[in-house]
């Protein structure tokens, strides 16, 4: 099962006191036999690490920028360590040959969709690591400090408005739509970075967008920037 293949790769970089990426432990996962996509380990990272996993005792989290600073990532690491002591930022994730046959069904010539032409990219220079601390286990949101949130990297942002009711602040129907959630569900508030903790029963409306109370976050009633990264997160700035 690729969950528990994520979780012991985890969980052999954490016994080692390493610094790790989704990359670094999707390949571990690929190696050992089972195919995954990076995507769907990035995912379950992000699960495991806010929803307090004891396999992730003693490590925070850290926005990088790799790929010669074209994109952003999530660095794990142990607490008190330095992300840019982190030098494996031009890997990239193991295709279907690199991969080693195994349990999961890796992508075939026959079945493999080759991808639209990617847009060009404008490569940033070299940005500092902002580090995340990790949530205690009672929380439902992903809170960090208003310096965290200001200087989080911007170069993967891949939606953004800005907010100026003063009452509540809607998360716009363009990303909740591009997170996948549906009306009448429940928002996956783990993907929401607040200053604050908001509680749990948060609902998708029916125009698909989510509503939090002020209070959530900073800068009291000034207009606020709300943000979806390409990770899928949602947070917020100072508009």
């Amino acid at each position: 099962m690729t969950k528990v293949d994520v979780k012991e790769a985890v969980r052999e970089f954490v016994t080692g006191g390493k610094m790790f990426t989704s990359v670094d432990v999707g390949n571990e996962v690929k190696k050992a036999g089972t195919w995954i996509r990076n995507r769907d380990v990035a995912s379950e990272l992000r699960h495991l690490f806010r929803s307090g996993d004891s396999v992730f005792d003693g490590y925070d989290m850290a926005r990088i920028a790799v790929d010669g600073g074209a994109s952003t990532a999530t660095l794990y690491l142990p607490c008190g360590s330095d992300p840019e002591d982190y030098k494996e930022r031009n890997q990239k994730a193991l295709g279907p040959v690199a991969a080693k046959p195994g349990v999961g069904a890796a992508p075939t010539a026959a079945t493999r969709v080759t991808p639209a032409q990617a847009p060009s990219i404008t490569r940033m220079p070299p940005q500092k690591a902002v580090v995340l601390k990790r949530a205690p286990r009672t929380m439902t949101t992903q809170k960090v400090s208003a310096a965290d949130i200001t200087d989080v990297l911007t170069t993967n942002i891949v939606m953004s408005k800005v907010i100026r009711t003063t009452e509540r602040i809607k998360i716009p129907s363009g990303m909740i739509r591009k997170l996948g959630w549906k009306p009448g569900q429940l928002a996956d508030l783990s993907r929401i970075m607040t200053h604050n903790e908001v509680k749990v029963g948060v609902i998708v409306a029916s125009d698909y967008r989510v509503s939090i109370p002020r209070s959530a976050v900073g800068w009291d009633t000034k207009p606020v920037k709300v943000m979806l990264t390409s990770d899928d997160t949602i947070i917020f700035d100072k508009a």
